[in-house]
């Protein structure tokens, strides 16, 4: 089943030309002061990276990620993501479309 995630398509388009490498403790600053709904769409891309690329359990936080206690969030180690997943999540956090 092939999935589409709009959103995503776009930013791996981009995250193609560019090549950009992020920046791991800026990136981790920002994604920890985004708004709920702007960190909901980082949780949204990461999973959607997992499905397209068959590394999805159903039931489980995909790629490494822990919930926190009282399953009030998730964290993920920045670094322990897959490169080409890190610079999607940049351009997204620090590109025009979160300003």
């Amino acid at each position: 089943m092939s999935v589409s995630l709009p959103l995503y398509d776009e930013l791996l388009k981009e995250s193609e030309s560019l090549k950009v490498e992020p920046d791991i403790p800026k990136m981790s600053a920002i994604i920890n002061s985004l708004r709920i709904e702007k960190s909901l769409h980082v949780m949204v891309l990461i999973h959607h990276y997992a499905i397209i690329h068959g590394l999805h359990t159903p039931g489980k936080t995909p790629l490494g990620g822990k919930i926190f206690n009282g399953s009030k969030g998730v964290k993920y180690q920045i670094s322990d993501l897959p490169p080409e997943l890190r610079r999607i999540i940049w351009i997204f956090i620090d590109g025009p479309l979160i300003k």
